[in-house]
């Protein structure tokens, strides 16, 4: 830890700094989760010298709240629970990762967003395995332009045979923004 702060320390003063990403924070153990607690208190008198960001699904917050991970808890300033997409926040989405990617950002014509939007909910990770799969299904075709014939075939694929849904991901949209800025306990851009 204290070769970790040092080096920290050096980067700073040339003029870099460290933001510390985990993804998909909710598969971590207990003692993975106290490890970045750890990490966190690495710190000058004036700021945290490797400020924390945790990023995962629903689970996360339950898992943060219990009573081992009250101290981890206690550090988080700022917590955001994402809603699903609008249909219109679906559109500029697929657009963003079709420009992205080179493509053409306007590959899916406006009555493919609207059923991809209704089939996913707006769910971010359902509209990118319907628009991969899409893509795949209209390359297999030889298609140049995505049309509704082949969205509605790629939606009637994922969705389950039982339910006549596209699985339990997006069973329940999440709650709306949390804003505990107001909360003391998360009150700093410091770690979210």
């Amino acid at each position: 830890m204290d070769l970790l702060r040092k080096s920290l320390i050096d980067l700073e003063q040339r003029g870099g700094r460290v933001l510390l990403i985990i993804d998909e924070a909710q598969l971590f153990s207990h003692d993975a989760l106290e490890g970045v607690r750890l990490l966190y208190n690495l710190e000058t008198e004036s700021h945290k010298l490797l400020p924390t960001l945790l990023v995962g699904q629903e689970e996360l917050d339950a898992l943060l709240r219990t009573h081992p991970m009250r101290a981890l808890h206690q550090r988080i300033r700022v917590s955001y629970v994402m809603d699903y997409l609008s249909t219109d926040a679906t559109d500029a989405y697929i657009q963003h990762r079709l420009r992205m990617a080179g493509g053409d950002a306007y590959l899916f014509p406006s009555n493919c967003i609207t059923m991809i939007h209704g089939a996913s909910r707006g769910c971010p990770r359902m509209v990118n395995n319907i628009c991969d799969d899409t893509l795949l299904h209209a390359f297999g075709l030889r298609q140049t332009r995505i049309t509704q014939d082949i969205v509605e075939e790629v939606i009637a694929s994922l969705k389950d045979d039982e339910t006549d849904e596209l699985g339990d991901e997006i069973d329940q949209p999440p709650a709306k923004p949390v804003d505990t800025t107001k909360n003391m306990s998360h009150a700093s851009h410091d770690s979210i």
